[in-house]
């Protein structure tokens, strides 16, 4: 029979020497097992914290990062719209006052009467075409509500037999009429 030598079954996995090596200290020395277990389950334990610690810290530093991140390109978006916004009012500002000082040429003896009239049907046109822009959003959105309560409708009378709007007429009866 073989004997092993002791120390590769009892060195320190933490050990200076290095992790299972069986020349490496085990300790003070005349440490009891229990004790030495106790000391290495503490430094691990520490050892766990600080990981766990630096995990926390690094998910949060990413976080940090993803909403500065996110607010700058909020502000770049912002600006942008901002700058686009300026564009558009600038170039409809010189389109109607030229459209408007062309119309006042027709008109020798009253020419800011050509600013009055594009300045009309620009507002008019505008008006009639947020008017058709929200009744199709309405229309689109009720439309969009009946669907879903009618197929919700249609699911109740598949699994009940029924559906909400005739839940609450007695069994007996159906369609209103009464028997």
């Amino acid at each position: 029979m073989r004997e092993e030598p002791e120390e590769q079954f009892t060195s320190s996995p933490t050990s200076a020497a290095g992790p299972c090596r069986p020349d490496a200290p085990r300790g003070s020395g005349g440490d009891e097992p229990a004790t030495e277990a106790v000391r290495q389950f503490v430094q691990h334990a520490e050892e766990v914290r600080e990981y766990a610690a630096y995990l926390v810290s690094a998910k949060m530093d990413g976080l940090r990062a993803a909403a500065r991140r996110a607010a700058v390109y909020t502000v770049m978006g912002v600006v942008g719209l901002i700058a686009l916004a300026t564009v558009i009012i600038v170039s409809l500002v010189l389109l109607l006052g030229g459209l408007g000082r062309a119309l006042g040429a027709l008109f020798p003896r009253a020419p800011w009467l050509g600013d009055v009239l594009v300045g009309v049907v620009f507002l008019g046109v505008t008006a009639a075409a947020l008017t058709l822009v929200i009744a199709r959003y309405r229309n689109r959105t009720r439309e969009r509500t009946v669907n879903k309560y009618e197929s919700r409708k249609a699911r109740q009378r598949a699994i009940f037999g029924r559906d909400v709007s005739r839940a609450a007429e007695p069994e007996g009866r159906c369609g209103g009429a009464a028997e």
